[in-house]
């Protein structure tokens, strides 16, 4: 049974004006040449990007990203130190992220709903790239596990 439990924002001292002041056009621009997305989608995708990577720093529970924006995060993540300094001195502390395992246990949630209700509480609107294709909507849980900081059991795991 799918349980929906809304996620609630936890007391951190991010700054989301700081975050979305981050620009890191290598990032863009390979996704033009490797991806062939045209140059706004690709800004635009890491703008929300931003505030996803902002959204699960706060969240009080795991969030779920979009394919979209799974795949620009996993080509953030190839920039290694542009992405340590981004989430250190933006986010406050690194963001882990990593694909899901074979034996990670079933998440009974429903992550996708969850993540577009917090979103909108949020930031008042639903990003562009925080809407799920129809296919994603129904896969039973997302495909990646993303935990924030090592060894800190305050910060759930992502799915």
């Amino acid at each position: 049974m799918v349980q929906h439990e809304p996620i609630r924002r936890r007391d951190r001292a991010v700054d989301l004006s700081f975050v979305m002041a981050f620009k890191f056009d290598p990032l863009v621009y390979r996704m033009v040449d490797k991806y062939k997305w045209n140059e706004a989608e690709a800004r635009e995708c890491f703008e929300d990007l931003k505030m996803f990577l902002y959204m699960a720093v706060i969240a009080d529970k795991p969030v779920a990203p979009t394919e979209k924006l799974d795949e620009m995060w996993h080509n953030f993540i190839l920039y290694t130190l542009d992405y340590d300094e981004f989430c250190k001195t933006s986010l406050g502390m690194f963001v882990h992220h990593r694909p899901r395992r074979r034996d990670d246990p079933k998440s009974t949630r429903n992550m996708r709903q969850e993540t577009l209700d917090f979103s909108r509480e949020l930031f008042g609107f639903l990003p562009t790239n925080f809407q799920y294709t129809h296919a994603e909507m129904f896969k039973a849980s997302s495909d990646c596990v993303n935990i924030r900081a090592p060894g800190c059991r305050s910060h759930p795991v992502f799915y």
